[in-house]
């Protein structure tokens, strides 16, 4: 019984670990998304206030390009990161079926713990019957 309950509280804390990166990776992406934004929002002023929109051109603003630059990678990291939150989605799912699988082979365990008495005793008088009938 002692075993189930730690296998118990080792389950769920799997679970909410898992469940923890899947919550770190989403404010991750969310935060590296308003930051592309951002950066996006600054190359367009940038653009503006220069008059000079081709990228190509040699007086294209410094800023402009390594803000460019910075969204590119912002991007990049986004796209890996939300690889990374689709299995660390699909390992906090796994984990939460562990636990309730867990939770069930305990919940089971616990009943059989509380009633050995209703186990059905075995009758010796069967075999006496058995053999005197034929």
């Amino acid at each position: 019984m002692m075993e189930t309950v730690n296998s118990n509280q080792i389950q769920r804390f799997e679970y909410e670990e898992k469940r923890q990166q899947v919550s770190d990776l989403e404010l991750m992406i969310a935060d590296f998304a308003r930051m592309a934004n951002d950066l996006e929002q600054q190359i367009k002023i940038e653009q503006q206030t220069s008059g000079i929109s081709d990228v190509n051109h040699f007086a294209y603003p410094t800023f402009a390009r390594a803000a460019m630059t910075r969204r590119d990678n912002l991007r990049s990291s986004i796209a890996e990161l939300e690889k990374r939150l689709d299995r660390a989605r699909q390992e906090a799912l796994d984990a939460f079926e562990q636990l309730k699988l867990s939770e069930a082979t305990g919940d089971l365990e616990a009943q059989r713990q509380v009633k050995p008495s209703t186990r059905r005793k075995p009758l010796k008088h069967l075999g006496s019957h058995a053999s005197s009938s034929r």
